[in-house]
């Protein structure tokens, strides 16, 4: 079989990545196989334009927010399938300084996604904040795992989907393309693996590191909310009173056992924002990858053209996802330069890629 391009990993980016440039007119074919690590598969689907912790917007949220929403609208037209909705989401001040920084940001920003807006008298009453709320307008709740079933679904119908996983010594590349197994030829393979990237041998010099996290489902009768709360956990609704609840942040770790600790940390900063009871339904562990310097990876393999990379993206998935695939699409289609703080390149000077 032929194709332009041979993806590796059907999670949050490789699913991006092969619908970007199916849009496009290029053909695929994604390879990932049923049972391997991905953190799409436990991750909540928030996705969220503002660092709370820094009072700022994230690095490309103008151009990041509303690709997102254009994109998993458009994936949802291609799929047939529903499985992303727009999301208000309530903040819950941590103290006296991010409420202060909160009404200076609000105030010296044009306010496209931040707001001064607070909850609801309805809800304050359910929630524990002291020091108030604020609005967040521009964010966003992805089912990832209805959206990754949903594309995998649209590409079986196609014949684009292998449920297998490479095996890099069946890769043969030379100067035009990559033979895999004398079965799929491929103009180039791009690898959107996840923390499995760390160890794959054909680019293992790239640096990704795991990272782990743990999120709990809760049922909380009569909290009724629909936007997403977010404090020192963030809440988001699911339906019928059950809610995803994390997340655990644990770097260096990438086993995917779920853990006391974690659930008590959860359940613990729940507690403190949360004014009513809850129950815990389930609990879930996944691990995400990241670059070392805690920036998106993507780009072209310096030491051989053929191999391409997306992955890094970290708790900012969903919101990067759509972003990186286009700009990866432009430079791989059109030649068009990939900002050099999200270039695998920056790091060539340590490693070999």
């Amino acid at each position: 079989m032929q194709t332009n391009y041979l993806i590796i990993g059907q999670g949050i980016a490789g699913s991006a990545m092969a619908l970007e440039l199916l849009s496009r007119g290029k053909s695929v074919v994604v390879m990932s196989q049923s049972g391997k690590s991905y953190s799409s598969d436990v991750a909540a689907g928030v996705y969220n334009p503002i660092n709370f912790r820094k009072v700022k917007y994230v690095n490309h949220a103008a151009i990041a927010v509303p690709l997102a929403k254009s994109f998993y609208t458009a994936a949802e037209q291609t799929t047939h399938m529903k499985f992303h909705r727009k999301s208000e989401i309530i903040r819950v001040f941590s103290g006296e300084e991010e409420r202060d920084q909160w009404s200076e940001f609000v105030g010296n920003q044009q306010a496209d996604f931040a707001s001064s807006q607070t909850a609801s008298e309805a809800l304050s009453a359910k929630i524990k904040a002291p020091f108030g709320t604020g609005m967040v307008k521009g964010g966003g709740v992805l089912d990832t795992g209805m959206y990754m079933y949903a594309v995998r679904n649209f590409l079986q119908q196609q014949n684009l989907f292998r449920d297998e996983w490479l095996e890099s010594s069946l890769c043969e590349f030379t100067h035009d393309g990559v033979n895999y197994a004398d079965r799929i030829y491929a103009e180039r393979v791009i690898f959107c693996e996840g923390h499995l990237g760390a160890t794959n041998a054909i680019h293992h010099e790239i640096p990704v590191t795991p990272t782990k996290g743990e999120v709990v489902h809760v049922s909380i009768p009569g909290l009724n909310a629909t936007e997403v709360i977010n404090g020192p956990v963030y809440l988001a609704p699911l339906g019928n009173d059950l809610y995803v609840c994390g997340a655990t942040f644990n770097p260096g770790k990438n086993d995917e056992n779920i853990s006391h600790e974690g659930r008590e940390e959860l359940v613990t900063k729940l507690q403190s924002m949360l004014a009513l009871p809850f129950r815990v339904e389930s609990q879930f562990a996944g691990v995400r990858p990241a670059g070392k310097d805690r920036k998106p990876l993507i780009g072209v393999n310096t030491m051989n053209d053929r191999v391409a990379y997306l992955n890094g993206t970290g708790s900012k998935g969903v919101l990067y996802a759509p972003m990186l695939a286009k700009m990866l699409a432009d430079h791989l289609i059109e030649g068009a330069e990939i900002p050099t703080e999200l270039n695998i390149r920056r790091f060539a000077k340590r490693h070999r890629i």
